[in-house]
């Protein structure tokens, strides 16, 4: 699995989300559903590495990345659950990796 994003931000506020998943669908896809609830979004400031916060936009947008956008195959050695949430982890560590290069 690989995820690809990048954020456009302007007075603390994402303006443009733009995020790829790769490996979690039969071929590549756009989490837009997850760009729809990072657009507009309030932006404070990344989340630590570790102890992230269950409620924080970029766990939230990995979470729905990971139930509505991505359309994992069940795999005879990996669990369907475990597929989405190792999709809700690396699109919610993209993402703050994406915050910290983005412009504000």
């Amino acid at each position: 699995m690989a995820v690809a994003a990048a954020l456009t931000m302007r007075d603390a506020v994402i303006e443009e989300a733009r995020t790829r998943l790769v490996n979690c669908a039969d071929r590549p896809v756009r989490a837009r559903a997850a760009e729809q609830a990072l657009t507009g979004a309030e932006f404070g400031s990344p989340p630590p590495v570790t102890g992230c916060p269950r409620f924080h936009l970029f766990v939230r947008a990995g979470r729905i990345a990971a139930e509505q956008d991505a359309a994992a195959p069940a795999e005879p050695y990996t669990a369907l659950e475990y597929r989405r949430h190792a999709i809700a982890v690396l699109v919610g560590r993209t993402l703050r990796q994406a915050a910290q290069g983005a412009s504000t």
